[in-house]
């Protein structure tokens, strides 16, 4: 290159060769199987598909060799963008250039793995590679101690970083007394948190209020939140479809009709809340008439009983979903496996091998150690080597018990609680345990990093 040539020139001519298209498609189409890159014939042919456009980028690059009689083969064409990719790198690397986090040339994330780039933050596995690849490159971040804890400030985790999750796994112990750092304020990346302003209110009795609705719609949501089994949020969604159905149409919930919902007599019927759902061919529409149904009952339970806010003397409310079938098909098949049994042999098996029990019975997790050490070394050992059980310890209890992950990972002992539940006395006791004074890297205790005790059972005031 000379300097007729200006740096952005350079830079864009450069990202082009980096995504120039070298793939034996461009002459064999898709299904071709054949390892034709050594052939001089595919060769020729291949090059016959570049358009000026290319055979012009090539010779900025001083890469003309091609037109001559006897080209190199098409393996070596190959490496020319890949090289490409290599000197984009080098120069993200230096941060000498910063790119657009949305258009990252699909040859970068193997090039930067190459010049070493993701041993710099001690990334392990692919997933966390290419997930912290728009952080790296579009960013000024040199080493994991200029990661700003208000990261979230200045790079969107939405569409296209998809880096909430590594990022809280790369920080949340790399802060120490040692190195001077505070520890991060993980809820700024959280992405569960991360909402825009109208999605924060949305179902509940403010966004009734804001949205216009009178009282007997806000007292309806207050109800239905109160009284949801479902979860806040869940709640919420669940809310959110049955007001964008009924909300224009009836100025209370207690003044739908179940011909309003399905209409037996017009089937066809636009303006029922079943040709609402079926609008979009969702999957959870099944789901979604169920949890509604189920707000619906709660509401008019909670208002027909006496004692009860809201509850009027001499005024039934009525569940317009009673005595409705859901008319959308479940996907769960009644809610039954279509996975065969495992024999009771191999069953037995699983947990004998799993638990490794001594001669007294009581199990060591010997076999567990060891795969840990080959495939989760990263996973189950913390940073001074100590080996967690937990994974291994959930999954004998689903082996043990017919209950669900999720409802596993809630049966905690509380064991870096200050109290902890003793079943003989069926009374809350002071810890002795030794997790009690567990400390993370930054020194802080459970409860300091996370608000909350651990224990399924906790004091309730």
């Amino acid at each position: 290159m000379d300097a007729s040539i200006t740096p952005a020139e350079f830079l864009r001519a450069l990202w082009h060769l980096a995504e120039f298209n070298t793939s034996s498609e461009r002459v064999v189409g898709k299904l071709h199987r054949q390892p034709v890159f050594r052939n001089k014939e595919f060769t020729s042919k291949f090059l016959a598909t570049l358009t000026d456009t290319e055979w012009q980028l090539l010779e900025k690059f001083g890469v003309d060799n091609y037109k001559k009689p006897n080209p190199p083969n098409q393996m070596i064409f190959a490496a020319i963008p890949r090289a490409a990719a290599i000197a984009f790198a080098v120069l993200l690397k230096e941060k000498h250039i910063l790119t657009n986090p949305y258009a990252l040339s699909t040859r970068l994330p193997t090039a930067c793995a190459s010049i070493g780039l993701y041993n710099i933050y001690n990334l392990k596995s692919s997933s966390m590679n290419s997930s912290f690849l728009s952080m790296i490159t579009s960013t000024t971040v040199k080493k994991i101690e200029d990661i700003p804890s208000n990261i979230t400030d200045f790079i969107t985790l939405r569409r296209g970083l998809n880096i909430s999750a590594h990022l809280k796994n790369l920080v949340i112990n790399y802060p120490t007394e040692e190195n001077g750092l505070q520890p991060f304020d993980l809820s700024r990346i959280d992405r569960r948190t991360i909402q825009k302003p109208n999605e924060q209110l949305v179902g509940t009795a403010e966004w009734f209020r804001a949205q216009g609705f009178n009282e007997v719609w806000i007292e309806f949501s207050q109800i239905c939140i109160n009284e949801g089994n479902a979860g806040y949020e869940q709640t919420r969604g669940i809310l959110k479809h049955f007001i964008n159905w009924a909300g224009a149409r009836f100025s209370s919930p207690w003044y739908i009709k179940s011909v309003d919902l399905r209409d037996p007599y017009k089937p066809t019927n636009p303006d029922t809340f079943f040709a609402f759902l079926s609008q979009s061919d969702r999957s959870t529409n099944c789901n979604i008439w169920t949890r509604v149904a189920s707000l619906l009952k709660r509401a008019a339970n909670h208002l027909n009983t006496p004692g009860y806010p809201g509850y009027t003397k001499g005024v039934t409310r009525v569940n317009p979903f009673q005595n409705i079938e859901n008319p959308f098909k479940s996907y769960r098949n009644g809610n039954k496996t279509h996975r065969a049994r495992i024999s009771t042999t191999l069953h037995d098996m699983l947990i004998e091998v799993l638990l490794s029990p001594d001669k007294n019975g009581k199990p060591t997790f010997k076999w567990a150690k060891e795969a840990s050490k080959k495939h989760f070394n990263t996973v189950d050992f913390l940073p001074d080597g100590t080996w967690c059980p937990s994974r291994w310890t959930a999954l004998a209890v689903l082996l043990l018990l017919p209950i669900r992950k999720k409802q596993v990972r809630w049966l905690d002992q509380g064991l870096m609680d200050e109290f902890i539940f003793d079943p003989d006395t069926f009374t809350m006791v002071e810890n002795t345990h030794y997790l009690r004074n567990f400390r993370y890297e930054d020194r802080q205790s459970h409860i300091q990093r996370y608000g909350r005790p651990t224990g399924t059972i906790k004091w309730t005031l």
